[in-house]
């Protein structure tokens, strides 16, 4: 009889160290479960941000190729002001100097 308590108490002392590592486990998984979806809402921003960054760097490829006629015109622009106020102010000038 004694042989048949100590068995039961080492197979109820087995069983509860079974349940303790099972509880264990389940809590490594539900640990490694929320690790695995911070990675992949990670991986979802990330491709998000190259994505942008492909766009931007399109985007910034286009200004560099306009910026050289860009800079023409506006030399352009500022020289047809400058020539234009010349004009009016060489014709002030005239008219009020009494010119013909």
């Amino acid at each position: 009889m004694g042989d048949r308590r100590g068995a039961a108490a080492l197979m109820d002392y087995r069983v509860s160290q079974l349940e303790e590592a099972f509880k264990q486990v389940a809590e490594t998984l539900k640990s490694m479960d929320r690790t695995l979806t911070s990675y992949a809402e990670t991986k979802s921003a990330l491709d998000r941000a190259f994505t942008k960054m492909t766009a931007i760097e399109s985007d910034i490829l286009a200004i560099k190729l306009a910026l050289p006629v860009l800079k023409l015109t506006s030399s352009w622009v500022r020289m047809g002001v400058i020539g234009v106020v010349g004009l009016v102010g060489a014709i002030a000038v005239k008219i009020i100097f009494g010119g013909s």
